[in-house]
């Protein structure tokens, strides 16, 4: 792999993200819990692939960079599938969401809680600026979202609320 200096990073569904790209070094912050990560994109080396990915410290999801050189751009993807030890194909970790999928703005909220205000004006800022977002995008966007006076239930609780109110639609692919 050449030299990755001054490539644009973006996540799985285009979102920018924060790379400090140097020789084929990458420092980037986790996509969920924002701990230090650094990939090396030379084979065999952490973070070059899924099945040599960058383990998150903070929160242990995994990580893999995917260079393109006729753009000059680096993807950050999260390593959703892999092999046991005795080579068996690939298998999803956990259960994904019912509500995976890519979204945009359906319609805009009457009025909204206070404690939902700051979440909606991310998600709309992202949505206005780049049309469509992923689900888990969106939902790592939000993180920080609280009910009230405690955290939300889960990193998507308040994504999946807003599909439920029809304030968010599928895109069609």
């Amino acid at each position: 792999m050449p030299t990755i200096t001054g490539f644009r990073a973006v996540s799985g569904s285009g979102l920018p993200v924060q790379v400090d790209a140097f020789g084929n070094n990458a420092a980037f912050a986790c996509l969920n819990c924002h701990a230090p990560l650094l990939a090396v994109l030379r084979e065999h080396q952490r973070g070059s692939s899924p099945k040599k990915p960058v383990v998150c410290p903070g929160c242990g999801s995994a990580w893999w960079l995917e260079a393109r050189e006729e753009d000059k751009t680096l993807t950050v993807r999260e390593v959703s599938e892999v092999e046991d030890e005795l080579g068996a194909l690939p298998r999803v970790i956990g259960r994904p969401s019912k509500d995976a999928g890519t979204y945009k703005l359906a319609a805009s909220p009457s009025r909204l809680a206070p404690h939902n205000q700051a979440s909606w004006n991310i998600i709309e800022a992202i949505l206005k600026a780049y049309g469509t977002a992923d689900f888990y995008d969106l939902s790592v966007a939000v993180r920080q979202h609280v009910h009230g006076d405690k955290a939300a239930s889960g990193p998507q609780s308040f994504v999946s609320y807003c599909i439920r109110s029809g304030w968010l639609a599928r895109a069609s692919q």
